[in-house]
């Protein structure tokens, strides 16, 4: 099978890539085709990728050395991520992260970079910065709400049985009547990731199943 070709100029790409500063994915939308084809015309036309990658025939430094202080208050003080870090120095993720390993500088877990993302996601709707203010859940839907479900349903599947352990994750949480803004702890429960798939489906048969047994 033949590959479909794209007409992409490097005039076009610079304009996209470098002037407007669109990601790599953003300009694959607007061609209509993925993101490893212009990753690719990147590389073919000697644009530098704002992720570190070096174009043909051109060498780029391997390591990029940040001084603490910098990195301390670019991660720390400024919350910016490891990719944002990276793409200012022109350099890859990877050094950043051995970076703050070698300087001993705590880097942050997957539920504060998520509370990061949701935060951000509310000041750009307009919002105070709450996360999950101005999204399809209300702002009391956090972490701490979820734990205690899954405390007072003893960390176990309300459907199987199934316990947190043999999940091999959290239990996730979902919501019985499916409004998203309803986050009385009697509308929430505790379900495997298998069962939660399943609610997903028929879910006037499962507004009554749980209205019924609980």
């Amino acid at each position: 099978m033949q590959r479909k070709k794209y007409n992409i100029s490097k005039k076009q790409l610079q304009q996209l890539y470098v002037t407007e500063k669109k990601t790599m994915q953003e300009i694959a939308d607007l061609i209509g085709c993925c993101k490893g084809t212009i990753c690719n015309y990147l590389h073919n036309y000697n644009i530098v990728s704002r992720i570190g990658h070096p174009p043909k025939g051109i060498k780029m430094p391997t390591w990029k050395v940040i001084p603490k202080a910098e990195l301390y208050d670019f991660y720390v003080s400024q919350e910016l991520t490891m990719q944002e870090i990276s793409e200012q120095y022109n350099c890859c993720r990877s050094q950043v992260f051995k970076l703050l390993k070698k300087y001993k500088i705590v880097t942050r877990t997957r539920a504060e970079r998520n509370e990061k993302y949701l935060r951000n996601l509310s000041l750009s709707s307009g919002g105070t910065g709450i996360p999950y203010e101005n999204t399809e859940y209300g702002a009391e839907f956090d972490s701490a709400l979820k734990e205690k479900i899954r405390f007072k349903d003893k960390y176990k599947c309300k459907i199987c049985g199934c316990t947190q352990v043999e999940n091999s994750r959290q239990l996730d949480i979902h919501h019985i009547d499916y409004d998203k803004k309803n986050n009385s702890l009697m509308n929430l429960i505790a379900l495997c990731i298998s069962c939660h798939m399943k609610t997903n489906y028929n879910r006037k048969y499962w507004r009554q199943y749980f209205y019924s047994t609980y």
